[in-house]
């Protein structure tokens, strides 16, 4: 930066530009949008499905994806604690 000050000075610009799209304004207005939008629609989604669905499918979605997620982290912890290392070339 020191070596190139219109760099700098461009970049500065830049970031004085895109500051305009992160007000509070700006981000409320895009937080109403997904609420009012996707989320929205995705309850709506959700609402409709039977008493069924909702007491006894999607609980045993949640258990199965948990019992899922603990594996995975198991195997993350093997690969951290034991994986291969790039830099030494050789497994832990």
């Amino acid at each position: 930066m020191k070596e190139d000050p219109e760099l700098y000075r461009q970049m500065v610009e830049n970031g004085l530009i895109r500051a305009r799209e992160f007000t509070i304004y700006r981000i409320a207005a895009r937080w109403r949008e997904v609420l009012a939008g996707p989320v929205a629609e995705g309850f709506s989604v959700w609402a409709a499905r039977p008493a069924l669905w909702k007491s006894l499918v999607r609980p045993a979605l949640f258990a199965t994806q948990a019992a899922r997620n603990i594996h995975e982290k198991r195997k993350y912890l093997i690969q951290r604690d034991h994986g291969f290392r790039p830099i030494s070339g050789r497994y832990t």
